[in-house]
């Protein structure tokens, strides 16, 4: 793959559009805000609401990271380009550096996608062979062992 100028802007264009689904700047800012609620004397008289206000901080602050490691990536990627043209680094290092950043920021792409309430959940998947015979109990089971192996990989 051919690293070019034009990969480069289009790559950034999309991180920055990315950046802006998520209101990373406007994130940052609230979640200061939450953290400094935590602060309040009061803040454990209720545990209840005060453990539920601590997971959304949690989630926050996993999704700012995860933000700020595709920000750092772009970065990394705009600098290893400046060291390749310079033939300090070799087409391969920018190679893997523009993959990791790909890598990263489909993650976080779907992410976008699943970022209702319960999106967060953990499911229940039940696969049954119905009245198939042996060849859908046969398929089932290969469903069953490609979301097992999915699942572990996750």
């Amino acid at each position: 793959m051919q690293i070019t100028p034009d990969l480069l802007a289009q790559q950034a264009k999309s991180i920055n559009e990315l950046l802006a689904h998520f209101h990373y700047q406007e994130r940052k800012t609230a979640l200061q805000a939450q953290e400094e609620v935590t602060q309040a004397p009061d803040f454990w008289e209720n545990p209840t609401q005060a453990q539920q206000h601590l997971k959304e901080i949690q989630r926050e602050k996993n999704l700012l990271n995860d933000l700020t490691h595709l920000v750092n990536l772009q970065e990394e990627l705009q600098i290893s380009y400046e060291l390749w043209q310079d033939q300090a680094f070799t087409e391969q290092e920018l190679t893997l550096a523009y993959q990791k950043l790909e890598k990263t920021k489909n993650s976080l792409e779907l992410k976008l996608l699943l970022k209702g309430p319960h999106d967060q959940a953990s499911a229940f998947l039940d696969i049954q062979a119905g009245a198939g015979g042996v060849e859908s109990q046969d398929w089932a089971e290969m469903l069953l062992r490609m979301y097992t192996l999915w699942s572990t990989h996750k």
